[in-house]
Formats: structure tokens, C-alpha cells, sequence
């Protein structure tokens, strides 16, 4: 019987008449890698980003969907604590997300933190979504060397992970970007797939395994897809050894391990839940469909095509014309890169081959069979979908699984090269060798980095006028003013108003501390109703509605494209005078004051 990776690579005897190494240089060998994967991840990202440049204080990108989302978050965290409700949102009953549940603690604290080293909370978000590639290659590091990979491989495989063109596309969803503890989580999947064994009843091996609980109940945090790949990930890999070893006690700690992973979610979601049991039940609070998850699920010619935008403008090309072919999907941003995609395709063959009976080289077969798994789960028309059809479409977008099977393709690569080149002496001194193998890492790390563009002269000339907009908002009514806005667009995942962008109303709160805003009120709760009945009433009625609530001024965003847009700003300004006006060149804001005007 092969032994299980732990027992695969015995060390080796120190040459006769050699001296022990010094502690520093025990210590700098074992440091080594994970200095060298994190700087790297760190100066390649803050160039592709061009950080070195950029005004931290303005965001990467500022035209509206989910990174609005997420600057509100770090908004409310900074004024409030924490995300459960906010006073000057949802007006006039404030913003509850008690109804929206957030499986996301660890992401929440680090950009609490965040907030606490820096005094803006948009500088505090990308110093978060910064951060994400550095600690990403500390955490793949970690887990590749404790999968017995080589220093040189695991740090060059968790350079790749950490600049997983993933990273750059998941800016918009900015916890996503965020995928530090899979590295970690995956490899605990892949050591009981190899028959590494968790025993909690052996006092030598019980430190290990509540380690193991930490980093579970860590990534359990970092978000619910990453959790719920992890859990059947952990589960495939537990049937896997059970039925190689037969022996039904190896389920016994995969099964303690999804026992955690239920735990961390109901840790994550208690406050939700509790609102769930005392709370009248709000269905339309998150409304979603089965079929939605074809739309975001994998297409395996994604993942396999070169990257979208891809540095190499034949390749781009290419992935260009195939989705001029296809359904929007955001499957689209799912390629991981040449040089991982052939580690997938090698997982893949030996898939195959040893579904022709031929057997499997350790740990490869492990990896093959995560990896497999993987794709027959996000797949498009998949399990997942299927998942999504028969249990709950909460889970719709399967597509984000990719970054779980390029972590399984770079494991596979490295221990590859392990297997030819660092872990024999021999070529190992080759220096054409691993000259060769140094291009091969830097052309692959350069071809998987899509084209960023980060357009800072636009975003800071969009930033500007909407904080002149504001400013003129409350120099009209005063700093603590009520603003109803307008169109009406439901909060959170609202439809597409018009040419708006989903959560484009939060431009407002983004510019004052003080004002208070009616978007973002709970979708389905009273003071959603209120707001929508309130929107679709005649001009006269409506701001009799508004004043008897207390609001101070009406927003309008004209990019809403609502059918009787014209008549209805005619109404509001023979009613409330001349609107105050955005200075972009559409005056694509206005805004009417519901006070009288002082002499």
C-alpha cells in the first residue's frame, strides 16, 4: 500500500562531516518561500493595479454594481461598528440586513481593521482587496508545503494562485477576491483524499486536528460559496478514502469536519437567524431562481480558452470570438490561464486513465478526483445546477469553483516538478534547467494577468462631481437633511433601472456623513413597501407624503430612464423651483428641495 503523503518523502540524512545549519539559517530556509510568493504577489499586483500611482482614496473602479455594495459596507462598518443596520440608509426606518444574511465574519473584521489603521473608508476597502494577494500566496504557501511540495515549487505555485486572473476580475465582488483560507481548506480536502488520517482520540495527533477546525471555521467565514465547495470537497474526498482503505472509520472526521463547517455557518448567521424565528417571515428579501444558475455556471470552454482580455492579443482574440458566440455568462471571466490549464488537463487524463483501469500516481489520483468532482459540480447543466433546481437556488453561481480547481491544477504542476526536477539532485543543479523553468514561471504568471484597466483621471473626475453634488445638496437643506431618491429601485440585488447600475444610489451616502438616504431599505419590509407605494404616486400626493415624513429634498437620478421622466421633472419643478444640478456633462443628477426657499 502507498503511504499517505505525510509518510511519502522520508528526510534525509545529513552527509558525513557536514555541520548542522545554524538556527537563523534554519529559519531563513524555512521563511524563504513565503517572503518570495508573497513580495512577488504583492509588487506584481500593486503594478498591474498601478497602486504606486493611484489616490487610495478614490476606489479602483466607481460605476456602480457590487463594489458599491461593498464600500457601503466599509462605510457602515466605520460609522456604525459593524454591518447589521445602518440609520442613514433606508430612510425613514433605517437599513436592517438582518434579512440578508452575510456567511462573511472574517471578511467584515478585516476591513474593520482596515478601517482602524486609515481614516477613509475607501482607501480601507482597497487596502483590503490589496491585501487579499499577499496573504493568498502566504496561505497556498503553507498549504503546499504542508502537502510535502518542494520550497522553489510551492513558491512559484503560490505566486500563480495569488495572481489567479480571478483576483483581478472578482474586483467588482470584493469579499470573493478574498480567498485566503482555500488554500489551506482545499489541502486538508486532498490530504484525507490520500489517506491522511485526523484521529481527535490519539493525544499526539490531537493539536493537528484542531487546527484543522480552526482553519475550517475560518473559511467558513470568508464566505458561503467557499464553504460550501470546501464541504464537498471534504465529503467526496472522505467517500474516496472509505471505499480505497474499506474501512467506514475513515468518514469519521470528514463527517466532525462538515459538523464544523454547519457550525461556522450557524455562528456566521445567528443574528439572521434569530431574525428568521422572531421576525414575520420576509420572502422577498433575496429572490432567486434555478435558472439562474445555468447563467452562472462553469462552461469548460471557459475555463479552458485563454483568459478574457488576455495580454497576448491573438489569444484574446480568440476568447473574444467564442463569446460572440455564446449567452452572457459570468462564466466568461473563469480562465485560470495557460500553464494552469495544463495542469487540468493532466488531472483530466489521468482521470481518464484510470477510469480505463490504469492506476493513478499518489497523490495525483487524489488530485484528479477533486478536480473531476469539481467540474461535474459547477459545471453548466451540472450538479450544481441540479442542486440548485431540488434543494435551494441561493447558490447559483457555480462558476466561482474555478479558483478551487486552479488551486487542485497548480498542486498538480508542483508536485510534478518535484517529482523531474527539485527532488532530483541531479537535475536540480541543471542551470539551464531551472533557468527554462524560471521563464516558464514568469511567462505564465505575465499571459494569466488580464488587462486592468483602471482609468484613475475618469474615476476622479466621476468622484468629484458627485462630491460637489452633495455638497450642494447640503448647503440647500443643511447636513442633516432626509433625501427621498428616486427612480424607486428595490434593495439588495434591485433589476436594472434604465442605464443604472444595481446599488448606483448609494453614490450619495458615499459623499456625506450626515445626510440621510431612503435607498437601501430591506426589500419586502414595511419601509420598502412604503417607498415603492410612495415612488408610483401622482406629484402632489407624493410630496405630501414626503413632508408629512420628514424628508427634506428629492434625488433624482435621470439614468433611471423612466417612462414619464420629462412630465415628472416638470411637476417637481413647478412644484419645488429649480432643481439643484450634477455638473457631468449628462446632469445626470438633480436635486428638488422640499423646503422653502429663504428670502
Amino acid at each position: 500500500m502507498t503511504p499517505p503523503i505525510d509518510a511519502r518523502k522520508p528526510a534525509r540524512p545529513a552527509p558525513p562531516g557536514s555541520s548542522a545549519p545554524s538556527a537563523t539559517s534554519q529559519i531563513i530556509l524555512a521563511a524563504w518561500p513565503y517572503l518570495a510568493s508573497a513580495l512577488l504577489a504583492s509588487i506584481i499586483a500593486a503594478s498591474v493595479l498601478h497602486l504606486g500611482q493611484h489616490d487610495w482614496s478614490l476606489p479602483l473602479q466607481y460605476h456602480g454594481w457590487d463594489l458599491f455594495f461593498y464600500l457601503t459596507c466599509s462605510k457602515t462598518i466605520r460609522q456604525t461598528g459593524w454591518f447589521f443596520g445602518n440609520p442613514l440608509l433606508g430612510a425613514p426606518v433605517g437599513l436592517s440586513m438582518l434579512d440578508y444574511p452575510l456567511c462573511d465574519d472574517l471578511n467584515l473584521l478585516a476591513i474593520k481593521l482596515c478601517n482602524a489603521v486609515t481614516s477613509d473608508f475607501v482607501t480601507a476597502l482597497n487596502l483590503y482587496y490589496f491585501l487579499g494577494f499577499p496573504l493568498a500566496a502566504l496561505t497556498a504557501t503553507a498549504a503546499f508545503r504542508k502537502l510535502k511540495i518542494s520550497r522553489p515549487a510551492s513558491a512559484a505555485a503560490a505566486t500563480l494562485f495569488a495572481l489567479a486572473p480571478y483576483h483581478f476580475f472578482r474586483m467588482q465582488h470584493t469579499f470573493l477576491a478574498f480567498y485566503i483560507m482555500l488554500p489551506p481548506a482545499l489541502a486538508i480536502a486532498i490530504r484525507i483524499a490520500d489517506g491522511e488520517e485526523f484521529p481527535f482520540t490519539n493525544p499526539a495527533t490531537r493539536r493537528k486536528s484542531l487546527f484543522v477546525l480552526l482553519i475550517l471555521l475560518a473559511t467558513v467565514s470568508t464566505g458561503i460559496y467557499y464553504s460550501f465547495f470546501v464541504a464537498v470537497f471534504i465529503a467526496i474526498a472522505g467517500v474516496l478514502a472509505a471505499v480505497r482503505f474499506r474501512n467506514w472509520r475513515r468518514l469519521i472526521a470528514p463527517a466532525l469536519f462538515l459538523c464544523v463547517i454547519l457550525i461556522g455557518f450557524v455562528i456566521n448567521t445567528a443574528p439572521n437567524l434569530y431574525q428568521l424565528a422572531t421576525a414575520p417571515p420576509n420572502p422577498d428579501a433575496v429572490k432567486r431562481y434555478s435558472g439562474e444558475s445555468e447563467v452562472y455556471a462553469l462552461r469548460l470552454t471557459n475555463l479552458l480558452l485563454p483568459v478574457l482580455d488576455d495580454r497576448i492579443p491573438a489569444l484574446a482574440a480568440m476568447t473574444r470570438r467564442y463569446e460572440a458566440t455564446v449567452p452572457y455568462s459570468e462564466s466568461s471571466t473563469a480562465g485560470v490561464g495557460l500553464l494552469t490549464d495544463v495542469g487540468i488537463l493532466i488531472l483530466l487524463a489521468v482521470a481518464l486513465a484510470a477510469c480505463a483501469g490504469i492506476p493513478a500516481p499518489r497523490p495525483l489520483g487524489a488530485l484528479a478526483a477533486l478536480m473531476l468532482a469539481g467540474i461535474l459540480l459547477g459545471t453548466f447543466g451540472g450538479f450544481g445546477p441540479l442542486f440548485a433546481f431540488l434543494v435551494s437556488p441561493l447558490l447559483r453561481s457555480w462558476g466561482r469553483i474555478s479558483i478551487c480547481l486552479a488551486f487542485f491544477s497548480l498542486c498538480a504542476l508542483a508536485m510534478l516538478a518535484d517529482s523531474f526536477v527539485f527532488l532530483q539532485p541531479a537535475r536540480a543543479k541543471n542551470k539551464a534547467l531551472l533557468a527554462a523553468l524560471l521563464i516558464l514561471f514568469s511567462v505564465g504568471v505575465w499571459e494569466q494577468i488580464p488587462w486592468i484597466d483602471i482609468n484613475e483621471q475618469d474615476i476622479a473626475k466621476h468622484w468629484r462631481w458627485d462630491d460637489n453634488f452633495v455638497r450642494l445638496i447640503e448647503a440647500r437643506v443643511g447636513r442633516d437633511a432626509t433625501i427621498f431618491q428616486l427612480p424607486y429601485v428595490p434593495f439588495p440585488e434591485g433589476p436594472l433601472v434604465g442605464h443604472m447600475a444595481d446599488y448606483d444610489l448609494f453614490r450619495g451616502y458615499f459623499h456625506s456623513d450626515t445626510l440621510a438616504w431612503s435607498y437601501g431599505s430591506m426589500r419586502g419590509r414595511d419601509g420598502d413597501k412604503w417607498q415603492e407605494a410612495v415612488a408610483s404616486l401622482p406629484v402632489p400626493q407624493m410630496l405630501s407624503k414626503l413632508r408629512d415624513a420628514k424628508f427634506d429634498g428629492i434625488y433624482f437620478d435621470r439614468f433611471g430612464d423612466l417612462p414619464n421622466t420629462a412630465d415628472l421633472l416638470n411637476q417637481l419643478q413647478s412644484a419645488c423651483g429649480p432643481p439643484v444640478v450634477s455638473e457631468d456633462p449628462d446632469h445626470r443628477l438633480l436635486f428638488f428641495s422640499l423646503k422653502p426657499l429663504q428670502p
